[in-house]
């Protein structure tokens, strides 16, 4: 491999991972509020059904199986049904930031949802670089009828997150769950409802 090529590629994990973290700063800076307390601080969680409801979603593999328009119709109308709690608003409004502050080009986003419909159909699908026709790969294919039925298609995977800016986000945000939990779950958690979570700093 060239010394060009290897820089290429670096240049495109070091976007991705910038892409990445601008989804997960932009879900721990609205939602968590860092307070001073003595000898170290406390996490107050600005909108706890907020929270709880987007960790829900980002913390299990539902996202896998948003194949469909009628899935992700769904999916919206149970954000629909907490605007009490402003999660619609607040979906829309950090999914527009989102795309200005994690890309610099409309061709930028379009490889992230490329890259995005890569990752998410390769368990049922070739991608145009493997060297496996689809007929062979559905032939090899190891997971059970059930199972790849349900997994998304690329054709279709990708309508869905070029129509839905907010479901491109809501993926992003997925890579970073376990950053996320270890942030805001890992501390103090219930299963009834995230309260509050609190860290410790050592004076030296």
């Amino acid at each position: 491999m060239t010394e060009e090529k290897m820089r290429l590629i670096n240049d495109r994990l070091d976007y991705t991972k910038h892409i990445q973290i601008t989804a997960k700063n932009l879900f721990l800076d609205t939602q968590l509020i860092k307070i001073p307390v003595d000898r170290g601080y406390s996490f107050i969680i600005q909108n706890e059904e907020l929270v709880q409801k987007v960790m829900s979603i980002v913390g299990d593999s539902g996202l896998l199986y948003m194949t469909t328009w009628e899935n992700l119709a769904e999916l919206w109308a149970s954000f629909r049904e907490m605007d009490d709690y402003g999660v619609a608003q607040w979906i829309l409004q950090t999914s527009t930031s989102f795309r200005i502050l994690g890309f610099d080009n409309p061709e930028a986003y379009s490889w992230w949802v490329d890259q995005l419909t890569h990752g998410y159909c390769s368990h049922v699908e070739p991608t145009s670089y493997d060297q496996i026709s689809s007929k062979d790969a559905e032939k090899s294919l190891a997971l059970d009828d059930e199972y790849s039925d349900r997994l998304p298609r690329s054709v279709e995977y990708k309508n869905l997150l070029h129509a839905n800016p907010w479901f491109v986000y809501l993926v992003t945000l997925q890579l970073s769950y376990h950053e996320l939990y270890k942030e805001i779950v890992a501390s103090e958690y219930e299963l009834d409802g995230i309260r509050r979570i609190t860290g410790v700093e050592k004076n030296e």
